[in-house]
């Protein structure tokens, strides 16, 4: 801005400086020659007169001439030059030349003869003559031309002097609105400054005034949207709920990541890029008629209850459609999947309660009613108290499961790993011997911090499948160590798990050969809790399996 004012006053004055040398020229060159041509009409005057009253010839009438600047020609009737002051030799006729046609009236010419710049001017004597009188011009251009060189000169220096002082001025007009501008670019950045009202001007002063009061609205007003815009933000981050609000345009205005999460959209975003036909119809339709509808959908295995709300504001009109629309997500597929693993886990427990209650009662009835020998009640109370140690190693189980996942704030301790798995191995060398079967361990001193009755299920449990699920003289080969993680491997020359199932044995209640887990009091919840164990101290499990010939499962837990 400031290059261009002082531009545009260069330039203005640049076209009035050329205006004025135009004029001033102009008027410099007509008024020499009117003075010219007024001097030249006196010199005739005067030299006709004495011409007329002269007994010279003509010859020497032109002689007394000779020193003077002017230039006297005597020409006759037919148009020759008869004499002339310069004594220079003309032919041709005279008359043709202007000054000679029409009489009494200047004229300005170039002479070849002299090769000078003239002004001319003629009359009749009374003998017939005429008389032509002629003054040299160039002195006067040569005049004109330093008039105009120095008033070139006198303007150039006006423009200088005018580009300094327009510099001047224009740092002095346009600093405020430069400062202006500053302050805006601090309102826009959110950390506005005050300009400080020290100009000369009381009017400029006025209104750097107003500007810092509107200004100090602004930024409180943008502070105020920030913080309303970022309280927003929070509560949408923080909502169990997905949110979208579409404008009549079906464009998305607003979502929080909750709804972006669970229909795959992203940032500013359409709802044509919604994947669920359904979903997309019915919000669609909701920008052109008034809707209000509950969904429930299945989508990408999550299971969603859709509210889709028309709404006429004038915010969400966008075009020629009537409504915008807000669509609230609720996810409901955890609430879905525990009502389903709660019935599951009531049948599975009914149905393996249901078992030994039944054994139970059975071989109570007979006794009872004395319908068997006294050798036949002793193993009938046998079967008794077996199937008690059966729910009771349920009952124990799903205490533990329950602890594992409701998991009560227990206070931390330093484990050793290898004394607690020592331990575990002394209380199941009687299993294992009954079955014939050798367990060679490789353990290593080391620690951990956590619950001793977490890790004391996970040894327990893998140890004891390997035991129950090994054949009679089979091998168990346990190794515990550290290198990057701690690692506790169980491998068995048992019968080995089927590939296809090997990703559910972790699942509750589930048991690869039922009859088999029967025989050996199985309840079908141990690799569950080892898994809700390893999960809790963001470990991993791993099983490779072989029908016949045995299994391993590898765990790793991060230290």
């Amino acid at each position: 801005m400031k290059r261009t004012f002082i531009a545009y006053n260069l330039v203005l004055i640049l076209l009035v400086i050329i205006a004025f040398l135009g004029i001033t020229f102009s008027l410099t060159n007509y008024v020499s020659k009117r003075q010219t041509a007024s001097m030249l009409e006196v010199m005739l005057d005067d030299t006709v007169i004495s011409y007329n009253l002269s007994e010279l010839s003509d010859a020497d009438f032109v002689k007394n001439f000779e020193s003077s600047k002017r230039r006297i020609s005597i020409i006759d009737e037919a148009g020759n030059t008869i004499a002339d002051s310069m004594m220079i030799s003309t032919s041709g006729n005279q008359l043709s030349y202007p000054e000679l046609m029409t009489l009494g009236k200047p004229y300005s010419r170039y002479s070849e003869s002299l090769k000078l710049n003239l002004m001319y001017i003629a009359q009749t004597a009374e003998n017939g003559k005429y008389v032509r009188v002629a003054v040299v011009m160039d002195e006067y251009i040569k005049f004109s031309e330093q008039t105009v060189l120095l008033l070139v000169i006198i303007s150039i220096t006006i423009v200088g002097i005018a580009f300094f002082m327009l510099k001047k001025t224009s740092n002095l007009f346009l600093k405020p609105i430069k400062d202006v501008s500053t302050s805006i670019k601090t309102v826009k950045d959110g950390d506005y400054q005050w300009i400080l009202p020290n100009s000369d001007y009381e009017e400029i002063n006025g209104l750097y005034r107003e500007i810092n009061q509107i200004n100090e609205q602004i930024v409180n007003q943008i502070k105020t949207l920030e913080l309303r815009d970022e309280e927003l933000k929070l509560l949408l981050s923080h909502m169990q709920q997905g949110i979208l609000v579409i404008g009549s345009d079906q464009s998305i205005i607003l979502s929080n990541e909750k709804s972006r999460n669970l229909l795959k959209l992203k940032v500013n975003s359409e709802i044509i890029e919604i994947r669920h036909k359904e979903l997309y119809q019915t919000i669609a339709k909701a920008t052109q008629v008034d809707t209000n509808v509950d969904q429930k959908l299945l989508i990408d295995q999550r299971h969603l209850t859709i509210k889709i709300t028309s709404v006429n504001h004038r915010i969400l009109i966008k075009d020629k459609n009537p409504y915008g629309v807000l669509v609230i997500l609720v996810d409901e597929t955890e609430r879905i999947l525990l009502e389903n693993n709660k019935r599951d886990f009531f049948a599975n427990v009914s149905h393996e309660l249901k078992t030994p209650l039944t054994a139970i009662k059975g071989s109570a009835e007979l006794i009872h009613y004395d319908m068997v020998s006294k050798t036949d009640e002793k193993i009938l109370s046998k079967d008794i108290i077996y199937q008690v140690e059966t729910m009771n190693s349920l009952i124990q189980d799903m205490l533990e499961l329950s602890r594992l996942e409701t998991r009560p704030k227990l206070e931390l301790e330093v484990i050793n790993l290898k004394s607690l798995l020592e331990l575990v191995l002394e209380q199941l060398q009687s299993t294992a011997i009954s079955k014939s079967i050798k367990i060679a361990f490789e353990t290593e001193d080391m620690q951990i911090k956590g619950v001793i009755s977490d890790f004391r299920s996970l040894f327990k449990n893998l140890i004891e499948n390997a035991i129950k699920y090994n054949v009679d003289g089979g091998m168990i080969d346990i190794k515990l160590y550290k290198k990057d993680a701690i690692y506790f491997v169980v491998k068995d020359t048992g019968i080995g798990i089927p590939k296809d199932q090997t990703d559910r044995i972790f699942e509750r209640f589930y048991q690869v050969n039922k009859t088999r887990s029967k025989l050996q009091n199985g309840t079908g919840l141990g690799l569950s809790i080892v898994k809700h164990v390893v999960s809790y101290y963001k470990g991993s499990i791993t099983v490779l399996s072989e029908l016949g010939v045995g299994t391993t499962f590898t765990v790793m837990i991060p230290t």
